[in-house]
């Protein structure tokens, strides 16, 4: 997590690859598994796939 100004938009980074082809549905799920909660308006969270050529964020 990485806060930045007064703001204190949050950035989860996945530790591990994941699968793209799951679109962005299927990483919201992956994400909110992960975190055991939902997902904070105020965060964004950042996925690569596993030859880390393709990277996909879901925005706040």
């Amino acid at each position: 997590m990485i806060g930045l100004g007064s703001s204190a938009l949050k950035i989860y980074l996945a530790l591990e690859p994941c699968d793209m082809r799951m679109g962005f549905n299927g990483l919201a799920t992956a994400a909110t598994e992960q975190l055991a909660q939902a997902l904070a308006p105020d965060a964004v969270f950042a996925f690569i796939n596993k030859r880390q050529r393709v990277s996909a964020c879901l925005p706040p």
